[in-house]
């Protein structure tokens, strides 16, 4: 499946706060992605598995993919020396897997 979109931030909404001007706040704002476009692939790369996994190996696949922190983990295994962009690195993860149909 391939995704299209548009990465987008929002302003949140604010509480007002007593004593403080009413242009004075920070705005806070949350990020989302904009759906434009979604294509099921049903041929090409990725379709099937060029090698073959051994059993130790699809062991600690298993281990992984039980884990429940892994999202967060793939997350800060890419450019561990940038600091930040959090969502950024989670979307790259997302793009660097794919599946294939059984």
């Amino acid at each position: 499946v391939t995704v299209m979109g548009i990465y987008s931030i929002k302003k949140v909404a604010q509480t007002k706060a007593k004593g403080r001007d009413k242009g004075a706040g920070v705005g806070i704002r949350s990020a989302y992605l904009r759906v434009v476009g979604i294509e099921v692939d049903t041929e090409g790369a990725g379709r099937g598995a060029s090698g073959s996994v051994s059993p130790q190996e699809e062991e600690e696949l298993r281990a992984l993919a039980s884990s429940a922190s892994i999202y967060d983990s793939l997350a800060r295994s890419l450019a561990p020396s940038i600091y930040g962009s959090d969502d950024l690195k989670k979307a790259i993860a997302c793009l660097l897997f794919g599946g294939s149909r059984k």
